[in-house]
């Protein structure tokens, strides 16, 4: 690629204005179902196969349920390949996610996630209307004069190509089939190979945390208007309560010529009003590393009270 520039100093939606079309989102749909089916013969978009081949009785989140989906719903993938994927990629994001899911108090398909370090005492729950946080001492930082407390997590083992795999599946999902078509990342999605010299710059995920913003689930795909040159054909923003993933979805082909690009522009995005005195985090994830790891981040929660149990 060019000279690849994530300008990370504000949120800027003006860019995204400027550069893309939108060709799914759900913004404005929040008591809305939305059904995604490329044709009533129930032909997966995955495999290949059709209804008379393989099931399609399983209700298929196209995100996973446990980033708070509920209304997103697929008919364009067989029971099989939805169970695949749960097996050999999506763990793997759901390890990278646990700590800001926590967090933000995503309530998933089992309500919301406790945090636990498998290698200490160290956990995080919300519970009964508040955090609960054991062997606090080794676990966080207390700032009394802010009443902030800085938490310090651990993932769990995981791999985190096969996290990003896992977010790109999901802009497959989410994407109208004339676009799904041309993108042809099904072997690649089930292989261990990365996207060579591509992958640094494919597998950086801006990350967004915005802790005054009314928490929500949304999607939006971008596809780059065709007098654009510098930027990536295709980016999705996912909204997981107050964190936006930003994610670059590879199409190879269309992006050949940001090789030569001197400046390939990538700037952060968010849904709803942006207040620029608020204390959003924005900062790059990076997966392109195809082995297991334990990767840490940091959260900093405001309370009112604090107490001390025995």
């Amino acid at each position: 690629m060019g000279k690849a520039i994530f300008d990370l100093g504000k949120i800027n939606n003006t860019y995204f204005i400027e550069n893309y079309d939108i060709v799914m989102c759900t913004i404005g749909q929040e008591e809305k179902q939305t059904i995604l089916i490329d044709d009533h013969n129930n032909t997966c978009r995955f495999c290949g196969r059709k209804k008379h081949e393989v099931k399609f009785n399983n209700k298929s989140h196209a995100i996973p349920e446990a980033f708070g989906n509920k209304k997103v719903i697929t008919r364009n993938e067989c029971n099989e390949c939805n169970q695949k994927y749960a097996n050999i990629i999506e763990n793997d994001l759901l390890n990278l996610t646990l700590p800001s899911r926590t967090v933000t108090r995503v309530f998933g398909k089992n309500g919301i996630p406790k945090y636990k370090d498998i290698t200490t005492n160290n956990s995080c729950e919300y519970k009964d209307g508040k955090f609960v946080i054991n062997d606090y001492e080794n676990f966080s930082i207390m700032e009394d004069e802010n009443k902030q407390i800085r938490l310090k997590f651990k993932t769990t083992k995981m791999t985190p190509l096969k996290a990003y795999k896992a977010l790109v599946r999901i802009a497959l999902n989410c994407l109208p089939k004339a676009y799904f078509d041309r993108f042809k990342m099904i072997e690649w999605l089930e292989s261990d190979q990365d996207l060579g010299g591509t992958t640094e710059f494919y597998t950086k995920v801006i990350t967004v945390f915005m802790p005054k913003i009314n928490p929500m689930f949304n999607i939006c795909l971008f596809i780059r208007k065709p007098n654009i040159l510098n930027v990536p054909y295709c980016q999705m923003v996912l909204q997981v309560n107050n964190i936006f993933y930003q994610v670059i979805i590879p199409f190879i082909e269309e992006d050949l010529h940001l090789e030569k690009e001197t400046k390939v522009i990538i700037e952060p995005f968010s849904f709803g009003v942006v207040d620029d005195d608020a204390e959003n985090t924005i900062a790059i994830l990076k997966l392109e590393s195809k082995e297991k790891k334990v990767l840490t981040t940091e959260f900093v929660i405001n309370y009112k009270e604090k107490r001390l149990s025995q």
